[in-house]
């Protein structure tokens, strides 16, 4: 199916959203402990339900809305743990990087409209993902550093794999907002990672408290409701 001029733009700022998400969560770990890199992750679903609004115009009924308080709330007490030392900056990407990540969900639900399906969606972003990519690479001067000091196997096995990975994240996303909202599919990363600490919990024994323990109970539950609405 031919594609106009308008929807290779989308894609192309798709595969642009998509770069700087990755961009900003690399640059988030750098300047954020992981523990409050979680905390500010938390709030995604209620940024994509604001940016779904702004971009799509799509609406929440207040009782959609009331269930992400818990979701967000249950989400940041699960995760919460020693900030570490932080700056305003750093907070700052970390919310930045928030934005990237529902602008990502909100632009796979605009991709979806546009009839194509999402193998084609994805072999179209991937060019022009490699293309931003390479522009970025040749500015940072990377191919030299690749030349002077060229990573080992298991580095380019880990670039492989995080490729496949981003794929296949791209893919569920593109499937995923056929059969749920945006918000939905926010709320259910959030669901996920819940369930990541009590899989931790069961498997390695990992050590949890009463506050992490109301967290994914409030999560979980909060969860549901949203299920329910």
């Amino acid at each position: 199916k031919p594609i106009n001029f308008k929807t290779e733009a989308r894609l192309a700022l798709f595969a642009l959203v998509f770069n700087l998400n990755i961009c900003l969560g690399n640059w988030t770990s750098q300047l954020l402990s992981v523990a409050l890199s979680q905390i500010i992750l938390a709030i995604v679903p209620a940024i994509t339900a604001l940016t779904s609004y702004l971009i799509l115009g799509e609406t929440y009924s207040i009782k959609v809305l009331l269930t992400l308080i818990p979701v967000v709330t249950g989400s940041m007490l699960a995760t919460y743990g020693d900030p570490g030392d932080y700056t305003i900056f750093g907070l700052s990407i970390g919310v930045l990087r928030c934005v990237a990540s529902s602008l990502t969900s909100v632009l796979s639900m605009s991709l979806s409209k546009i009839g194509l399906n999402p193998i084609e969606i994805l072999r179209k972003l991937t060019i022009y993902a490699v293309l931003q990519l390479f522009f970025i690479v040749y500015y940072l001067n990377e191919f030299n550093m690749l030349i002077n000091d060229p990573p080992g196997l298991m580095v380019w096995v880990g670039v492989v794999f995080g490729g496949v990975l981003g794929f296949l994240l791209n893919l569920s996303n593109f499937y995923g907002v056929r059969f749920f909202s945006v918000v939905g599919i926010a709320v259910m990363g959030n669901l996920i990672s819940v369930i990541l600490i009590i899989f931790s919990i069961v498997v390695f024994n990992t050590e949890t408290n009463l506050l992490h323990a109301s967290g994914i109970s409030i999560t979980i539950i909060g969860s549901f409701f949203f299920s329910l609405t």
